[in-house]
């Protein structure tokens, strides 16, 4: 089995409703593919993904789980990483802690999604409306071992270019004292 992760808070915003669409599509190429969903959320929250991952026809491909500490160990796991947000994503650190972890992304180009994701260098960014892209970006991914390798490589590279702590620190530091 492979291994798609979703870290984010069980909010509408984040995409859970269409990363289960897409799953729909995925499964249907990859069968033995699985969704791995972790965040926090109240239990309302919670129970609306529920009822949507029970609605789904790949119902036995999403797993859903609370928040977890572990955040390496999964993306250790993990083949890709999926950041689906609708609306108002600030920056997309889970997509920067995969990169850290040469782990491919596959974004929205939602708010400072794309700022942080090169298309086409460490994964995709893909319209936040385009099912059908997003699922093909993902199978392309999970079905080409050295693009997933190339990927994750070239996102760890970026990470180390743009944003370790200590080069983010000098950039702030270096506006600051313009």
């Amino acid at each position: 089995s492979q291994i798609i992760l979703m870290l984010g808070v069980y909010e509408p915003r984040k995409g859970h409703d269409f990363i289960i669409q897409v799953m729909e599509q995925v499964v249907e190429v990859l069968p033995s593919v699985h969704l791995l969903i972790c965040g926090y959320g109240s239990k309302e929250e919670i129970q609306v993904v529920e009822n949507l991952r029970l609605s789904s026809r790949v119902a036995k491909h999403i797993h859903l789980n609370e928040h977890r500490t572990d955040v390496h160990n999964l993306l250790a796991q993990a083949e890709v990483l999926v950041v689906p947000s609708q609306s108002y994503e600030s920056f997309g650190y889970t997509a920067l802690e995969a990169m850290c972890c040469r782990v491919p992304v596959v974004v929205t180009n939602v708010g400072g999604l794309p700022e942080v994701v090169k298309d086409e260098v460490c994964g995709y960014v893909v319209n936040p409306r385009n099912v059908e892209s997003f699922a093909n970006r993902l199978i392309k991914i999970l079905c080409d071992n050295d693009l997933r390798y190339r990927m994750g490589e070239q996102g760890r590279q970026l990470y180390e270019i743009n944003f370790t702590a200590d080069r983010m620190a000098r950039k702030y530091a270096n506006l600051i004292c313009k």
